[in-house]
Parts: C-alpha cells; sequence; structure tokens
C-alpha cells in the first residue's frame, strides 16, 4: 500500500483486494426536515455574535463540505433554510454546534420529509458523490441506474461534489397508479 492509499476519506471503502465482500445492506433511513432561521424573537441578538441570515448560510455551508449526509434548500424566505437530515438527533447535534460557535438561531419542529414522485411514477433521490478532481466523470457508475447529473462544483480542496438525480429503486418496484 502506498502511503496516500492509507488515508481514509468520507464514503471510502475499506476491504480486502484479494476477497472484496459488499456492505451488508442498510434499513431505509427516515429523513427529518428542519427550517433553520434568524432568530426573530423578543429576545434576539443578546446571545450569539452570529446573528444575520447570510452568517447562518455560510455556516451551513461550510457544514456540507464535511457532513455529507445533510442538504440544504431554499425556503421562500431569504432570512430560512430547510435543512434536510437523517434524523433527529444528527440535526440536534449540528443545533448544539452551531449555539456553542456563537450562532443564535431558531429552528421549526423537526418534520419528516415525505418521499417525492416523478410524472412517471418513480421515487427519486438526490445521490452527492464526493471525488477527486483528477477522477474521470465516466467512471461513475450512475447511468446504469438511469441517473442524471444535475450539477457539479469543484470547492477548491482537490475534491469536486456531483449532484445526480436517480431513482430510488429499479422500475419493477415502481408505484402502479
Amino acid at each position: 500500500m502506498r502511503g496516500r492509499d492509507r488515508d481514509i476519506t468520507i464514503g471510502g471503502t475499506i476491504t480486502d483486494a484479494e476477497h472484496p465482500t459488499p456492505a451488508a445492506a442498510r434499513h431505509r433511513r427516515t429523513d427529518r426536515v428542519m427550517i433553520f432561521g434568524v432568530n426573530t424573537s423578543p429576545m434576539a441578538g443578546r446571545d450569539g455574535q452570529f446573528v444575520t441570515s447570510r452568517q447562518l448560510r455560510d455556516r451551513l455551508n461550510k457544514e456540507l463540505l464535511g457532513n455529507v449526509s445533510i442538504r440544504l434548500e431554499d425556503t421562500d424566505s431569504p432570512e430560512q433554510v430547510r435543512v434536510i437530515g437523517r434524523g433527529e438527533l444528527q440535526l440536534s447535534i449540528l443545533i448544539e454546534m452551531m449555539r456553542r460557535e456563537g450562532y443564535e438561531l431558531q429552528v421549526s419542529r423537526p418534520e419528516i420529509v415525505t418521499r417525492r414522485w416523478t410524472a412517471v411514477g418513480r421515487a427519486v433521490e438526490t445521490l452527492m458523490i464526493d471525488v477527486p478532481r483528477t477522477t474521470r466523470a465516466g467512471h461513475c457508475p450512475v447511468g446504469g441506474r438511469r441517473g442524471t447529473m444535475t450539477s457539479m462544483v469543484n470547492h477548491g480542496s482537490g475534491r469536486v461534489r456531483l449532484e445526480f438525480s436517480i431513482p430510488r429503486r429499479p422500475d419493477r418496484f415502481a408505484r402502479s397508479s
């Protein structure tokens, strides 16, 4: 093994090169969504040093670089952001970390994310893959699952984030009308 290969990164797989075995199937997770926004209560501005929506968005975008299990979506209000995570515990840890770093924010009650259905009746997920900048996009096996690339972002850290819209299950499991 070369020294570079010993580094473990997010999304990496550790296995025996001679006898690779696939990872066990995981149970379907139930995502949760919360609305993060600036504090609008009468006590606003007294508890933290980072209180603006721009500071809040910058912190959440910074969290996206290292935490691949959350997603951000814009809302109708520029002062609020929808944060989708793997569960209430993950979102509460994020909130507590931000609070300890000096961010003052308000959050909504957690809600369960419902599945999105396309016009042809297939559930769709967003797949995000972080790869080294030197990797060729053609080596990604998403095309076989009818995945469509929706964005490619180079964060300048030597890695590129590829985002795909991909059917959740093969056609044989598609919801019938």
